[in-house]
């Protein structure tokens, strides 16, 4: 495999117990979900009342009245919520891949906030561990050997899951990704910022956690097969759904499992960034000529 200019991530002689690192992660993982739970919640609210209460009828009506409207809106959507969650989620997901689909550069930073900058403020401003700030090179070579391993990785995610088709284990995807497919199918507008939000930008805040900081942390306590298979099983473990099937966090173990042999192989944050990116372009660039046949 060819290799960056970039000399593999050093390794001290100093270790500390990865179980405590492992705690340390699931803190800022279960804060993730926390933040990023209150961050959706408050966007789907937002998304779903401006369809309920679209701005024309707004026109012309006084302060009171507006005050009322939205609360009788809140209301029946919480009600919504809470009797129809399913049913109030095809909603919202409807309207950003038809009508609002710059919502969903807003969800890749909803990650950002959620993820990055609390991991970024424990582990580098706190706990004053090294993590990687996006300093290493991005050069050609870096770009070439990082669309190489992502072009790679998705045929081998691809076979796999021909086989599972092959032996009746054909993997459902959950709801976001299930309807993002059906209405990526011919739709330009939703293909572009797909490729920007989805593919590029989640690429790269998704490797900056995973293995820009939370590999790194194990690298540089000289854990670095500890810290390879773990953060490895809770980047497939993130990505559970339970409307998806179970086979998937295991096949993105498999994959975060690759992007992090990338990260440890090249010591280069760039490779596994551009790997993902391109992986995650491929399906969406796919979707768009087969829609959810690729599912």
């Amino acid at each position: 495999m060819l290799e960056t200019d970039k000399p593999p991530l050093p390794t001290p002689v100093q270790k500390s117990e990865p179980v405590i690192i492992l705690l340390i992660h699931l803190g800022i993982i279960f804060l993730g979900q926390l933040l990023l739970l209150v961050l959706l919640q408050s966007t789907m609210q937002f998304v779903l009342l401006q369809d309920k209460i679209p701005t024309e009828e707004m026109v012309g009506k006084s302060f009171d009245e507006i005050s009322q409207i939205q609360k009788e809106a809140t209301n029946q959507l919480i009600v919504d919520f809470q009797n129809k969650p399913e049913e109030t989620s095809k909603k919202y997901y409807s309207i950003i891949f038809l009508e609002r689909q710059g919502v969903l550069f807003w969800s890749s930073l909803m990650w950002v906030l959620a993820f990055l900058l609390p991991g970024y403020l424990i582990l580098s401003r706190w706990l004053k561990i090294p993590i990687s700030k996006l300093e290493d090179k991005f050069q050609m070579n870096t770009i070439a050997l990082g669309g190489l391993a992502g072009i790679g990785i998705f045929g081998i995610v691809s076979l796999v899951g021909m086989f599972l088709i092959l032996i009746d284990l054909k993997p459902a995807n959950n709801e976001f990704q299930t309807m993002l497919f059906k209405n990526l199918q011919g739709n330009t507008t939703l293909l572009a910022w797909s490729v920007y939000s989805v593919g590029l930008f989640t690429g790269l805040i998704e490797e900056w956690f995973f293995r820009g900081m939370l590999l790194k942390h194990f690298v540089s306590k000289g854990l670095v097969r500890e810290g390879w298979i773990i953060t490895s099983i809770l980047f497939g473990a993130l990505h559970f759904s339970p409307e998806a099937s179970l086979i998937i966090p295991v096949i993105l173990s498999g994959v975060g499992a690759y992007f992090g042999y990338l990260y440890i192989r090249t010591g280069n944050i760039w490779v596994p960034i551009t790997a993902h990116a391109v992986y995650n372009s491929i399906t969406i660039v796919l979707a768009f000529f087969l829609g959810d046949q690729i599912t």
